[in-house]
């Protein structure tokens, strides 16, 4: 083979069964890619297209949900689709069904009914957690509890990961009534109180930490880093440091994993005490990198501040004779 023969081979697009799929969305969606953006701001159509043409190929996924559920968010007085009211028919448009029922998020009655029916469990706590209002997710509370531990392991992390990339659509917020009752002793699982979590306010986040898990003790991964974030963060406001170092040692420690990628882009926040940077520094490896790096940028300049010259030891203690 010579060297043209083999260039003209390695030119060859390479195209399988599941690429001939997606062509045929591609190919499908066409009209839609060419919408003005606007389009998509106030109507439900390019979303559903997409969606639907995806749906005919694939099949219901976790993906087309989160989709579907931003879908939902459009702004239209007209577009409600009374028609598309039962969120478990597959045979109809699921941006439409989610969106029918983005419109009842604050009907506690409604979702009542909907999760006491539902089969499709997450589809039915995706679409409320992100869309329910604060009165209806706090009045469902033991329900969407209950319905959360019944999902499987993945599915459980599967929606919380739904929860951080779509919980900011909707702001939850609440009276003060429903702030004292989440500040009681609710009887519900670390894991709801989670994503109860990821459905406020960002300043309300801040307080939540505290009242959520100020005694956790487990081993979930995203609550360990949400309160090791939240602990580092409070070092700025921190009367005394070093109470906070034994937690943070406790929290990272237990996390067996060096998550160092939070806090860099705010690392100009933090600052510590040369005794705090101390005992960060006689056990590095016990503590987040940001906080060892910020420990040793303080002993440095410590040390070069308080270092006494050579040449000026040797004359202040008449080393030498003259």
């Amino acid at each position: 083979m010579n060297l043209d023969e083999e260039e003209n081979q390695n030119n060859i697009p390479i195209v399988d069964p599941l690429d001939e799929k997606i062509i045929n969305i591609l190919g499908n969606c066409k009209s839609v890619f060419s919408m003005p953006i606007e389009q998509w701001r106030i109507s439900i159509l390019p979303w559903d297209i997409v969606v639907e043409e995806t749906r005919k190929i694939f099949g219901d996924s976790i993906l087309l949900y989160e989709y579907a559920v931003l879908s939902a968010g459009i702004k239209s007085q007209t577009q409600k689709f009374s028609e598309f009211n039962n969120l478990e028919d597959s045979k109809q448009s699921l941006c439409k069904r989610i969106r029918y029922a983005r419109l009842k998020s604050g009907n506690v009655s409604y979702w009542k009914n909907i999760l006491s029916q539902s089969d499709n469990k997450y589809l039915a706590l995706l679409v409320l957690l992100v869309w329910g209002t604060a009165k209806t997710i706090i009045e469902l509370l033991p329900t969407i509890d209950q319905l959360y531990n019944i999902l499987s392991e993945a599915n459980q992390d599967k929606l919380i990961e739904s929860l951080e990339k779509l919980g900011w659509l909707s702001s939850m917020s609440m009276t003060k009534e429903q702030h004292a009752y989440l500040r009681s002793e609710l009887n519900i699982s670390d894991k709801c109180k989670l994503i109860l979590f990821l459905r406020m306010k960002y300043e309300d986040r801040i307080e939540y930490i505290d009242v959520f898990f100020q005694f956790y003790n487990g081993n979930d991964l995203k609550i360990l880093s949400l309160k090791l974030n939240y602990l580092i963060q409070n070092i700025r406001q921190a009367a005394n440091i070093s109470i906070l170092l034994p937690e943070i040692k406790r929290i990272y420690l237990k996390m067996n994993s060096p998550l160092n990628f939070y806090l860099n882009r705010r690392r100009h926040n933090i600052t510590l005490d040369y005794e705090s940077a101390k005992i960060i520094m006689s056990d590095c490896h016990s503590y987040p990198r940001i906080l060892c790096s910020i420990a040793e940028e303080i002993c440095h300049d410590y040390a070069i501040k308080n270092t006494k010259a050579v040449g000026k030891i040797a004359a202040d203690d008449d080393w030498f004779e003259y």
